[in-house]
């Protein structure tokens, strides 16, 4: 972890503020946003299947690297990160698996992403009613920079060995929650609200 915004984050950030530029409520940008988006999940996550695949000695390189873990954990589970506080060797950079900060984990997760955003925005449309039921969900997402903030900080202050389901449960409800009311009184986050501020300079430089 590169502080408490890694800088595998980035990435995600950008593609995060490109994506606010668009009019998502065109439908032909939300198709144009689920075609990209799995076209960007099939070359990272497939991209790095068939790498691992086909590239002489890179799965079983890898698996060595990992203290003999199987093949099919280089390409997706989560125990490969652990690697990253090694030296990894060259063929890491075939792997796709969440956390490996690699070129195809990047473009497989930003695509599936992608994907899911565009889907959720076409249910919004169909189904008004789930939409008013999902308001925390919206709610979190109104606040996400703060909530990614918070949710770093309770690991840090919890131990990383405190990240079972149990955890995961209970941050996201105490997400679901704390944003809920909070934007009942306020229409951004606060590490939003001090972005938004800190922003407000560059438009007096010309």
């Amino acid at each position: 972890m590169d502080g408490l915004l890694p800088r595998a984050a980035v990435p995600f950030v950008v593609a995060g503020m490109a994506v606010a530029r668009l009019d998502l409520a065109r439908t032909t940008v939300r198709a144009r946003l689920a075609l990209t988006g799995g076209a960007l999940a099939v070359l990272g996550h497939g991209g790095s299947w068939l790498a691992l695949t086909f590239v002489p000695h890179a799965r079983a390189t890898v698996a060595a690297a990992t203290d003999g873990d199987t093949g099919a954990s280089a390409w997706w589970s989560d125990t490969v990160g652990e690697l990253l506080d090694h030296t990894p060797p060259a063929a890491w950079l075939l792997v796709g698996a969440p956390h490996s900060r690699t070129t195809f984990s990047i473009l497989g997760n930003t695509g599936v992403a992608l994907a899911a955003l565009a889907a959720c925005l076409a249910v919004t449309d169909r189904m008004p009613r789930l939409t008013r039921g999902g308001a925390p969900v919206t709610a979190v997402g109104t606040i996400a920079l703060t909530a990614y903030f918070l949710h770093i900080l309770a690991i840090r202050v919890v131990g990383r060995e405190e990240e079972t389901v149990p955890a995961l449960l209970a941050f996201t409800a105490a997400a679901l929650l704390l944003a809920t009311l909070w934007t009942r009184s306020f229409c951004r986050g606060l590490l939003e609200h001090l972005l938004h501020h800190a922003t407000l300079v560059a438009r007096r430089i010309k």
